[in-house]
C-alpha cells in the first residue's frame, strides 16, 4: 500500500504546479506543507473503509462491479491496514479508483502558522485557507474546497486534465 508525499510521484505538470503553489505560497508569507500526493488504490480502500459500516462498503463493492472493475471490488471489501491513524470521521468520499490521487493528478496540502498545521477551517483561520486556495485556483487548479458542501475539503488540490474519473477508470 503507497501514500506518497513525494512530488516526485505526480505527473510532470502537477509537480511543476504543486512546486508553483507552494513558491506562491511562501511570497504570499505562508508555509505550505504538501502531506499526500500519490495513493494508490489499496490505500484510497483504505481511507473509504474508516468510520463505514459494512453495508455501506458493500454499496460501494456494487458500485465497482456494476462499471466492470471487479479488482477495484476486491480491493474495497479486502480490509485494509493504513499505517496511519485516522480521524473519527469519514476521511474521503472517493471509492478506490475514483479520487485523482491514485491518477497522480492530485495532491493535498494544509497551510503552516507558527510551524504548526492548521487541520481546520474556522472563523479565525479562514483568511489563511481562502489565500492558499486563491493561489491554487489562478495556477488553474481545482480546489475541492469549491465542491458540493457534502464533499468539500479544504486540503485537495487538483488538474484533471480535461479528464473524468469515468475517463481514467476505463484507460483513457
Amino acid at each position: 500500500m503507497i501514500c506518497s508525499r513525494s512530488l516526485d510521484d505526480l505527473l510532470p505538470e502537477v509537480a511543476s504546479l504543486a512546486k508553483e503553489h507552494d513558491r506562491l505560497c511562501q511570497e504570499a508569507g505562508l508555509d505550505l506543507l504538501i502531506y499526500c500526493t500519490y495513493r494508490d488504490f489499496e490505500w484510497q480502500a483504505g481511507l473509504y473503509q474508516n468510520k463505514r459500516t459494512a453495508e455501506e462498503i458493500s454499496i460501494g463493492v456494487a458500485k465497482l462491479r456494476s462499471i466492470g472493475r471487479e479488482d477495484l471490488a476486491k480491493c474495497l471489501e479486502t480490509p485494509q491496514k493504513l499505517s496511519i491513524v485516522l480521524p473519527a470521521k469519514t476521511v474521503t468520499w472517493a471509492l478506490p479508483g475514483y479520487s485523482f490521487h491514485q491518477y497522480r493528478r492530485a495532491y493535498d496540502c494544509v497551510p503552516m502558522v507558527g510551524g504548526k498545521p492548521v487541520w481546520s477551517l474556522t472563523t479565525s483561520t479562514a483568511p489563511v485557507w481562502m489565500r492558499v486556495g486563491e493561489i491554487g485556483e489562478k495556477l488553474g487548479l481545482e480546489w475541492a474546497y469549491r465542491w458540493p458542501k457534502q464533499k468539500r475539503e479544504v486540503f485537495h488540490f487538483q488538474l484533471t486534465g480535461g479528464k473524468t474519473i469515468q475517463d481514467l477508470l476505463s484507460g483513457r
